[in-house]
Order: structure tokens, then sequence, then C-alpha cells
């Protein structure tokens, strides 16, 4: 422990090995009546950090280090690729309408590749397809950050209201259209 006394967790934890997709499977411990499979991983998905499935099962998954959405069916199967308009998505959420929802925490500063974007919260549909246009967007409202800003989580209550889960500045907010 540190003088503090927190436990200083680099030094109490030794480093493993990174595994394989297939063999990492086989560490995890699964609670009766469950059972885990791999559904997609390198090089199909490199960074996935959100999944929400649409209306008719199709699966979209933010792979954020390649700026990009894959969509998979149930099976593992890609269907599609792009979706880059919505630029580094962190949060991502598709609700009932079809209407995608997706926060990106990073672009205009930490992602050295995103410097010409604005991070915010983008809104578009499923059904324009994948080069469907941005219909609002709601901007981070901490401009110039150096460090992850924006919303990261996203969820939309029954009202139309848009929360955002902030990892850097530790809050929740509320968007609400005027």
């Amino acid at each position: 422990e540190t003088a503090g006394g927190r436990a200083d967790w680099k030094q109490l934890l030794r480093r493993a090995p990174p595994l394989e997709p297939v063999e990492a499977l086989k560490s995890f411990e699964v609670a009766p009546g469950f059972h885990l499979e791999l559904v997609a991983c390198e090089p199909l998905v490199t960074d996935p950090i959100a999944a929400a499935f649409d209306e008719e099962g199709r699966l979209f998954v933010a792979d954020r280090s390649n700026n990009r959405m894959q969509i998979f069916d149930q099976e593992g199967n890609l269907l599609e690729s792009g979706w880059e308009q919505y630029s580094r998505i962190s949060g991502l959420l598709i609700d009932k309408n079809d209407m995608l929802f997706a926060a990106d925490s990073e672009s205009g500063g930490v992602a050295r590749d995103r410097t010409n974007w604005t991070r915010g919260i983008r809104i578009g549909s499923v059904r324009d397809g994948k080069d469907g246009k941005i219909r609002y967007f709601i901007p981070d409202p901490t401009q110039n950050a150096t460090n992850t800003s924006s919303a990261e989580g996203i969820t939309v209550d029954a009202a139309g209201h848009i929360y955002g889960a902030e990892v850097g500045q530790k809050a929740l907010k509320r968007y609400e259209k005027k």
C-alpha cells in the first residue's frame, strides 16, 4: 500500500501476456446456465467500444480506433462496414424508432487523426443507411479540451431527453430539445 493507504495496483498485479481470443474464452468462469462464445475479433473489429441492436436485430459495433461502425448479424457475420460520418464513437444507442445516437468524446483533440472533427453527440437514422446524413448534432460544451470530454455513455428517456455520461468531467448531463 502507498502512504495514503491505497494499493499500488501496478506492483500488485503481475503482467500477463495477452491471449488470442479463442484462448481467452477458455480463461473465463461462466455462471451456471450460461455459455460464452466469440462473435467477432480482429481483423473484423479492432477496438470495439460500444454496441447496439437495431429493430431488424442487426448488431452495430462502434470500432473506435478505426472511426467506423461494423454491422453484424447475430451469428457474427459481417454485413456492412462504414458509417464514418458518426466519427470516433465512444457511446452508442439505437432507439425503438431506429434513431442512432453516437457519442464522440475524443475528436478534436485527443484523437490525433480527428483534429478537424468536433466532438459531441451525432444523431441520425439507421433506416437512412450507411451513407445517411447526420440529422442533429450536439457539440461538446467544453471546447478545446485536451483530454476525454463530452459524453461517453449515452441513453434517451421516453420523453426524448438525451443523457450523456461524461468520464472526463465526472458528470451526467441531460440535453433537451427546445
